[in-house]
This record gives C-alpha cells, sequence and structure tokens, in this order.
C-alpha cells in the first residue's frame, strides 16, 4: 500500500504539493488527475523517493520512501517517467535492466529470465524482443518501458502518463493489463490527461487542483464528477458505459 501523510514539496518558494494525504489500496487502479501543473508529476516523485517532501512523508508498506536503502527502494517501488531518453540498446536488453535490483553481481538468473520474457509477453513485445529500441515507433518504446517496469517485480507502480503516444486500442490495452496488475495484488497509481479515459478505465480517481487534493473516490461518485467539472472548467456527461466532455453549457 502506498500512503501520502500530510506530503508537502516545494520547489524553492514554490509549492507544488500541499498538506496532500491519500491511500492507494493495491487491488484498484488509481488515476491522478488535475490541471497542468496541479502537481501531478510531482506526487509520483514524492512517491518513488525522488524528491523529499518538506513536511509530512510517503509510505510504503508502512516503511517511509526516503529512509528506504536504493536497492531496496527499487525493489518496492518502480517509476515510469514521461519523458525519456531512448538509449542504443534493444528491446530485451531495456526490459533486462529492470532486473537490476534484484541482481546480484550484474548477472541475470533464471529468476530473472522469467520475468523478462513474462513482461515481453504481457506488453506484446516477444516478436520483437531483438530489436534496436530506436527503430520502434514512439507508441512501441512506451510498451517497452512498460515492459522494463514489470520486470522490475516492484509492488508499488507509479506511471507518468503511461498511454501517451498511443491509438485509442493500445491505450484500452494498457489500462486493462494496469487493471490485471492491480487485481492481482500490485499497488498501481498513474496519471492520466485523457478525462473520459481515466473515468471508463480506473477504479479510483484522485483530483488535485494547485497541489492540493480536491478529491478522490470512485467515477460514479457524484461528488467526484462534479469536483472534476469545477476544478476543469468543463461539463461531463455520461454517454452509456463512457463520458463525454463538453464546454460547460453545452
Amino acid at each position: 500500500m502506498l500512503r501520502f501523510d500530510g506530503v508537502t514539496c516545494a520547489y524553492g518558494a514554490h509549492r507544488a504539493l500541499q498538506d496532500a494525504t491519500f491511500d492507494v489500496q493495491p487491488g484498484l487502479l488509481y488515476g491522478l488527475i488535475g490541471p497542468n501543473g496541479s502537481g501531478k508529476t510531482t506526487t509520483l516523485k514524492a512517491a518513488a523517493g525522488l524528491i523529499a517532501p518538506v513536511r509530512g512523508q510517503v509510505l510504503v508498506n508502512e516503511q517511509a520512501v526516503q529512509a528506504l536503502p536504493p536497492r531496496q527502494r527499487a525493489r518496492q517501488v518502480a517509476y515510469m517517467p514521461q519523458l525519456r531518453e531512448t538509449p542504443d540498446m534493444s528491446v530485451m536488453q531495456l526490459v533486462a535492466c529492470g532486473r537490476h535490483p534484484w541482481q546480484r553481481f550484474g548477472r541475470p538468473g533464471a529468476d530473472d529470465r522469467q520475468h523478462i520474457e513474462k513482461a515481453l509477453h504481457l506488453c506484446s513485445l516477444s516478436g520483437c524482443a531483438h530489436r534496436p529500441l530506436r527503430e520502434l515507433s514512439g507508441g512501441e518504446q512506451q510498451r517497452v518501458y512498460l515492459a522494463m517496469m514489470l520486470a522490475q517485480d516492484a509492488q508499488v507502480l507509479l506511471l507518468d502518463e503511461p498511454v501517451n503516444h498511443l491509438d485509442p486500442a493500445r491505450q484500452l490495452e494498457v489500462f486493462s493489463l494496469l487493471r490485471t496488475i492491480a487485481l492481482a495484488g500490485k499497488t498501481v497509481l498513474m496519471t492520466v490527461h485523457n478525462l473520459p479515459l481515466a473515468l471508463q478505465g480506473c477504479d479510483a480517481l484522485i483530483v488535485l487542483d494547485a497541489g492540493q487534493v480536491a478529491a478522490q473516490g470512485a467515477p460514479a461518485d457524484p461528488h467526484l464528477s462534479q469536483t472534476i467539472q469545477r476544478v476543469f472548467g468543463i461539463a461531463l456527461h455520461q454517454a452509456g458505459p463512457g463520458w463525454v466532455v463538453t464546454q460547460p453549457g453545452d
């Protein structure tokens, strides 16, 4: 489980996150939403231990993330940033990087190979495992980084816009995969820019507004949808199983 307990994060005098308190439970797919600059990426970086709160603490399974040694933290928490370099290596080589926290002397064993092959299969990459990463499209590269994260086999998965650059069918596949991973007992928190997709594909949502938690709950919660409309300045309409976003008054 991931817990934010009164967490405040700042960049100089600017407080990007203020007194954030919420839990992310295993078994559910959580979406983190909010306007640009609302603190979504800061929240993920704090959860991953990449930035230290100026107040409060982030806990993973009741342990303070900042207090964990790097290798132990990497076994507990996996983080996929939105912006990444494209290294000169093959698909399998990059996915294998996810096993580094578990290896001794950098030598992969049978267990490592099993996790790598499983991650490649789950992300539909087995057929291109030996292709150079730089030959793949942006969407394909996105799936490779997701596979590396799955190979890491951490308890908590943090993903910053994991469906960026993916076509609609692949976006739904990623949501389905992440929900399956959550149902298997993992704790999964992802930022989502696409509001209808977040409402349709996530089990629970956390809404940020100017660095503060404005609401959290299930997508069907009327209070949550009202808060989303206020924070984003939009109107939400449910259409069958999905959602439509319009301008207020439309």
